[in-house]
């Protein structure tokens, strides 16, 4: 992925090399993974998420974005993306998901969500006799200022909106659309205030953080001024009032977007443990805790080489 720079000359990438509009949507996806699979217009339903990480031979870990376990015991594999697709890409996708269905024993999708301009993006490659295919959703398919239009229509008739609608409302800065960026970063903002009453806290407070980090890549530091006004009155902005409007605060939510990933791994960590037995409370505590992805990655390997819970624990210095 190439480097991402927005108006203001701060770089578009967090702490480990990422983009933030990838940040975005991974954390998109954690909060709202049955809504993001239903996108893919497979008509498959999510059951839980699986593991990311994938060890072969003991020597190469793929690392894959998210996995969903859907009906008909099959697996969906998400990838998000942020430039134009090459072939390189979809090699590294057949290999993850040749890998993660031999290990699985299970048929496995690949669906990769695109946010890159380009109007034609590379979904199948010819290896050998075969023919390897992804489905490409391509985000600038969508019309942001008719999105806005029927989500303020439904409100307006006191119609709460579906995890599907909330997903695409926090990537409506990744869009096609003829309205500027801070109208309709303004506009989602208030679409998201008026979900008050049909969300829990965490869940519009998480949502506004998405689209805040949006916010910081596409808007200047003048729109991002103006853009105090519409979100004073949230949770989000009381935080970031009190922390002076500062780079801080995009750092912190940054940080905050980066722990919403490691979940994922914690997750993976913790299944991994509870297939060879009871894992002790003090360990379990420990991994939960943790929001370093290194380590957290680290530990994800050792629990899939491990044989026993004993075993783990001697090899990553963990004290029962």
């Amino acid at each position: 992925m190439e480097q991402a720079t927005n108006m203001t000359g701060n770089s578009g990438r967090t702490r480990g090399g990422y983009p933030l509009e990838d940040r975005a949507m991974k954390v998109g996806a954690q909060m709202l993974g049955e809504a993001l699979v239903s996108l893919t217009d497979l008509g498959l339903h999510v059951t839980r998420m699986m593991p990311t990480e994938q060890v072969v031979l003991h020597i190469e870990d793929f690392m894959e974005d998210f996995n969903y376990e859907v009906d008909d015991d099959k697996i969906v594999h998400l990838e998000f993306e942020s430039d134009e697709l090459t072939k390189e890409d979809l090699m590294r996708f057949r290999g993850y998901e040749s890998v993660l269905s031999y290990q699985q024993k299970k048929e496995v999708f690949t669906c990769v969500l695109c946010s890159a301009k380009a109007e034609h993006l590379l979904s199948e490659i010819q290896i050998g006799i075969n023919v390897y295919r992804v489905k490409v959703i391509r985000l600038k398919d969508w019309n942001a200022d008719e999105l806005l239009d029927s989500m303020e229509e439904k409100q307006e008739n006191t119609v709460p909106l579906s995890k599907e609608e909330l997903l695409k409302l926090v990537l409506l800065p990744l869009m096609n659309g003829s309205e500027n960026q801070f109208n309709r970063i303004r506009r989602g903002f208030e679409v998201l205030r008026g979900e008050e009453n049909h969300l829990k806290k965490t869940e519009l407070r998480q949502l506004e953080e998405v689209l805040y980090i949006l916010a910081v890549k596409f808007l200047r530091k003048t729109e991002l001024k103006d853009l105090e006004e519409v979100i004073k009155m949230t949770d989000l902005g009381q935080m970031l009032y009190d922390d002076g409007w500062n780079a801080g605060v995009t750092h912190g939510i940054t940080q905050g977007i980066t722990q919403g990933i490691t979940k994922g791994l914690v997750d993976a960590v913790l299944l991994c443990l509870s297939e060879l037995g009871t894992i002790p409370q003090q360990v379990s505590n420990r991994i939960q805790s943790t929001t370093d992805e290194k380590e957290l990655k680290t530990w994800l390997k050792a629990a899939k080489n491990a044989d026993s819970i004993d075993q783990f624990c001697k090899d990553t210095g963990f004290e029962k």
